[in-house]
């Protein structure tokens, strides 16, 4: 399955986020079409969202995230809880979206700026096959369900779940 990961979190002000990350394609989605990400981070009761792409020629993405206006808006440096979603189209003709949670540290500032990220190397995934676990804060977890056009107008869908160590921002 393909594979995303957010590798830093720098905060803009106390309302926005420049959230990293890279995508690991499959063969089989097709390239040159960019996947479409979706990132909602929460920091307490402080949510930020905000959409993005990710084109399949680059392994890195870069988008920003929002609070919209209301009660609570301030975010500041420290942990947060990020999840995104990822579709990606699928060849033939079909559509696969898969989505990932992870601790995230909110970072004061940029500690590089102008920075090049290098491509994230994914580590090897546990499979698990229960409903419920134990998601430690160094692990991320993804899943990815895929509908694929079959005959008679039916389709075929597969579902994976994965838990691995989160690689660490390679500066």
């Amino acid at each position: 399955m393909p594979l995303s990961q957010i590798d830093m979190v720098v905060l803009l002000d106390d309302s926005k986020l420049q959230v990293c990350g890279g995508l690991q394609p499959e063969i089989a989605n097709l390239p040159g079409r960019p996947a479409h990400l979706y990132v909602v981070v929460r920091q307490g009761d402080v949510i930020a969202t905000g959409p993005g792409t990710c084109d399949y020629g680059n392994p890195r993405w870069k988008l920003n995230v929002n609070v919209p206006q209301g009660p609570t808006t301030h975010l500041e440096a420290g942990p947060a809880l990020a999840c995104g979603v990822a579709i990606v189209e699928k060849d033939p003709a079909g559509l696969e979206a898969f989505s990932w949670a992870q601790q995230v540290d909110i970072l004061a500032q940029d500690p590089s700026p102008g920075w090049d990220p290098r491509p994230i190397v994914f580590r090897d995934p546990q499979q698990v096959f229960s409903k419920q676990g134990q998601l430690d804060a160094a692990q991320a977890i993804a899943s990815s369900l895929t509908v694929t056009p079959s005959d008679a107008g039916n389709y075929h869908w597969a579902q994976e779940v994965e838990v691995r160590p989160v690689a660490p921002a390679t500066v």
